[in-house]
């Protein structure tokens, strides 16, 4: 084997090693893997009792990062609403941006059960085209 290819070798060995890891404060890792069912359960009781503090559940998830708890938990909270909006959820979105503009932290209090994403890209990918077309 020449030093080239040892060389290439080597670099794709590291690569798929950093695929797998993400490094978080320089001084923990965090495993990407995939969430049990046993973790699943574990998320939503502990948001039930606690709420969304993200930075106090994360301590019982050692290997998953706060952007990964948050996201799992928006993917399998029971109370999101998921599928299509109703013509009301529209009408109300549409009117809350009118009084209160692009707000979205502030217009998502008003659904609860919708996330922030989910409602933002309601308005962007339908609601604001519809707005050009009747100006």
């Amino acid at each position: 084997m020449t030093k080239r290819k040892y060389i290439r070798s080597v670099s794709k060995e590291q690569n798929k090693k950093k695929d797998k890891i993400l490094k978080r404060d320089n001084d923990s890792n965090i495993i990407c893997n995939n969430w049990t069912s046993k973790e699943d359960d574990l998320l939503v009781n502990l948001t039930n009792i606690v709420g969304c503090k993200w930075k106090f559940i994360s301590k019982y998830f050692h290997k998953k990062s706060l952007s990964q708890i948050y996201n799992r938990y928006s993917r399998i909270n029971p109370n999101i609403k998921k599928g299509r909006f109703t013509r009301e959820e529209d009408d109300k979105l549409m009117e809350l941006i009118k009084n209160h503009g692009y707000d979205w932290k502030k217009i998502a209090k008003e659904f609860k059960n919708l996330t922030i994403k989910q409602i933002r890209t309601r308005f962007k990918l339908y609601l604001s085209k519809n707005l050009l077309k009747n100006k």
